[in-house]
């Protein structure tokens, strides 16, 4: 590994090197050597030891690269150095030289240790304890939408009042930290691809200066790294060994396809699910264990429509500051113009009246429409309760009488939708109950609606009469009036036959609704 001027000028402290002509800081060496008097060629890429009375010796060619040990001397000319680095007398050059023997090795040990964590696909986490080893201050890895990956290092001073005490709180949208002209100053930054560290100080946090980077891969950013001068102010040999580690965290992710795909989102972990459902069990339990939620909790999923069409990043994310800060702990994020979010069961019961009074003060509050999945318990499968809440959510869209609906009670029509939109449902209906809807004669549709109930009471009279709120003797005759019609026996139907009427019946009541326009889809007649 090459060490850039910074580096070694931050490791060698101890002998209170001072610098007295650098062309750049972040000149690169890979090696070091004694000078003398033979020096044969001039490689620029090594970094000589020598004594101040070396400068003066007759005969010797002096490197571009020097490090020198003594007094410092006026008559020293530096016009023909690159590099000259000044210890003061009092150090002999073995002394010297051995430290940086040290040096190099460190690091090159350390880097070794990086590149094999990329060859054998450690987690990220493992990836990133290893590269905070050689920094003063820990550090954090954040997809773009400022969602914590992972995080490594420690804290020699309280980092309260800083950004890292917002990324304790789980599920906080990092980006409220910073006020809005920040977020457009960083992300200009950011669309620079800047190919070295940038420091800021967040109005926030005027104490503390803090660092970023930024990975690309093919084009795509795909993380972002912050530091925080919490433990020590930042060196720029300390921004040198940020700026490596940057290097080979692109290395990473470029092989870790499953953590680029979960850094390069906008929108995070949800984003991922809802888009690509072949993400390991051990990365979603990773991203789940920092909410303090294991996959196999009950869930549910929020959608929310806003009373805008189209949202700047700066709309969306205030709505989802208004939206978390209403539900702490919870996982919130942007996907198809609908605010997604996520929610346990056991944090808040949305089944419960309570619970529900609350959704609705936070909607009424800021004119929001909400659709409510189904509880379920397998997070891996956030896709398919995300078109529930969607469908849910357009229903809420179409109907004024309330703000939010679940999902539940239009299952079956959201099913009937599906089918109709590629086929005409009425391929499915039993002759005589088609010939029945067309009639539109309300003795008749009365007779499907008995039939229906009926049958989803396991043609049981006596429940299906307490159901229909019938006398039981009413019930026998219109289901021996509408078996006659049938030409049915219910009490001999094939499982065949019990599912057609009963989807025949169901279809029917879909029509219904649809001619009174209180359905919700697109129709379940194809044209």
């Amino acid at each position: 590994m090459e060490l850039a001027l910074s580096i070694l000028i931050d490791e060698l402290a101890v002998f209170e090197p001072v610098l007295r002509k650098a062309l750049s800081t972040k000149t690169k060496f890979r090696q070091v050597h004694f000078l003398s008097t033979d020096l044969s060629e001039r490689d620029d890429r090594i970094l000589y030891l020598g004594d101040v009375a070396d400068l003066y010796r007759p005969g010797t060619r002096l490197p571009a690269n020097l490090i020198v040990i003594g007094a410092e001397s006026p008559a020293v000319r530096l016009e023909g150095f690159d590099t000259l680095v000044q210890i003061a007398a009092g150090v002999d050059r073995e002394t010297v030289m051995q430290k940086l023997f040290d040096i190099f090795a460190s690091y090159q040990a350390w880097d070794q240790c990086l590149l094999t964590a990329i060859i054998d696909h450690l987690s990220i986490n493992d990836f990133l304890g290893i590269a905070a080893e050689k920094l003063e201050n820990p550090l954090a890895l954040f997809d773009n939408a400022m969602t914590v990956m992972a995080s490594a290092g420690n804290f020699a001073q309280s980092p309260v009042g800083t950004i890292w005490e917002k990324i304790s709180l789980p599920g906080y949208p990092l980006l409220d930290f910073f006020t809005l002209q920040e977020q457009t100053e960083l992300s200009l930054k950011m669309m620079k691809q800047m190919d070295e560290p940038y420091l800021y100080h967040p109005s926030f946090d005027p104490q503390h200066t803090y660092a970023s980077t930024h990975t690309w891969v093919d084009g795509k950013l795909s993380g972002n790294i912050g530091l925080v001068d919490i433990n020590k102010p930042f060196s720029e040999g300390q921004l040198q060994v940020l700026w490596h580690i940057t290097r080979r965290l692109t290395q990473y992710f470029k092989t870790n396809d499953v953590y680029l795909r979960l850094a390069e989102s906008s929108t995070g972990l949800i984003n991922h699910l809802l888009e690509d459902s072949q993400i390991q069990d051990q990365n979603v339990a990773y991203h789940l264990g920092r909410f303090g939620w294991k996959r196999d909790d009950a869930f549910y999923l929020l959608s929310f429509i806003v009373p805008l069409e189209l949202l700047s990043i700066i709309e969306a994310n205030t709505y989802l500051k208004r939206i978390y800060n209403h539900y702490p702990g919870s996982m919130v994020s942007v996907y198809q113009d609908q605010i997604i979010m996520v929610i346990r069961q056991a944090d808040y019961p949305i089944e419960t009246p309570a619970q529900q009074q609350r959704l609705m003060a936070l909607l009424e509050k800021y004119q929001l429409k909400c659709g409510i999945s189904i509880c379920f318990y397998d997070f891996l499968l956030l896709k398919l309760y995300f078109i529930q809440a969607r469908y849910a959510v357009d229903i809420a869209i179409q109907n004024n009488a309330a703000s939010f609906y679940f999902y539940a009670p239009y299952e079956t029509e959201h099913l009937l939708d599906c089918l109709g939109s590629s086929v005409d449902l009425r391929v499915f209906c039993h002759p005589e109950i088609l010939a029945i809807i067309k009639t539109a004669d309300d003795l008749d549709r009365e007779l499907l609606r008995n039939l229906h109930v009926y049958l989803l009471h396991g043609r049981n009279l006596s429940a299906a009469s307490k159901a229909l709120n019938l006398h039981r003797n009413t019930l026998i005759y219109r289901i021996d009036k509408i078996a006659h019609r049938l030409k049915l026996d219910f009490n001999e139907l094939t499982e065949n036959q019990l599912f057609s009427l009963i989807f025949s019946c169901i279809v029917a009541e879909g029509f219904e609704r649809q001619d009174q326009g209180l359905g919700k889809g697109s129709g379940y007649r194809q044209k």
